[in-house]
């Protein structure tokens, strides 16, 4: 039996816990939740990083030795991505008014994310089925923006599509939905320390008892 679960938590800003202060982001808080409901110690190594779009994140499994060498370790890996794909394409939709670049970065974030799980898996290899990994969906970056919740939640519904064995979904939507004055930075995009708190709570209810069974043997 293990003593600890090496835990990497891979992504964007929300990974970073970009709006809170340090100590103060998710996965923090989700390590310590974790390890107190194990009761064992769980070792977390962040390697997020602000701003990256589910591209860039692919593009650094391919070639970070840092990164691979961490996806390899690791028996549990979060992964944070896609908000900055629905940004970048917000924009340009709001000027145009074409949803075909909002459709472009949903199937770019579909291609990237199936990719980004097939590195691993190849990365994991035989300690595959030793290890898991925790997507955590989107809330509402862009509350503002009307048709926003509309490609928040086509996002979301290929996520839960990729639900499978030791990969699990974590649908953070609802938990932001009216409270974002309460959860989010004063940026009105990243969460706060509260919001950061949620989305760690989430997870930890969310995710079944026997998806961390394997990381112990």
């Amino acid at each position: 039996m293990k003593e600890a679960i090496r835990y990497l938590a891979f992504g964007d800003s929300l990974t970073v816990g970009y709006g809170a202060s340090p100590g103060f982001g998710f996965v923090p808080q989700y390590a310590k939740a974790l390890a107190d409901e194990l009761g064992c110690e769980v070792l977390p190594k962040n390697a997020g990083v602000n701003g990256l779009t589910t591209q860039y994140l692919l593009d650094s499994l391919r070639t970070d030795p840092e990164l691979r060498a961490g996806i390899r370790e690791a028996d549990l890996i979060t992964i944070t991505a896609g908000g900055n794909d629905l940004i970048q394409a917000a924009l340009p939709y709001v000027y145009e008014g074409d949803a075909n670049i909002l459709l472009a970065a949903l199937q770019g974030y579909q291609t990237n994310y199936r990719e980004m799980l097939q590195l691993i898996r190849d990365m994991k290899g035989d300690a595959w089925d030793r290890s898991a990994v925790v997507l955590v969906g989107l809330f509402n970056p862009l509350p503002l923006m009307a048709e926003a919740a509309v490609w928040v939640r086509k996002f979301n519904e290929f996520l839960r599509e990729l639900a499978c064995g030791n990969v699990f979904v974590v649908d953070i939507y609802d938990a932001f939905v009216g409270k974002e004055r309460e959860l989010l930075y004063s940026d009105h995009i990243h969460p706060n320390a509260k919001g950061y708190a949620v989305m760690a709570d989430h997870i930890v209810r969310s995710v079944p008892a026997q998806l961390y069974a394997p990381l112990r043997k």
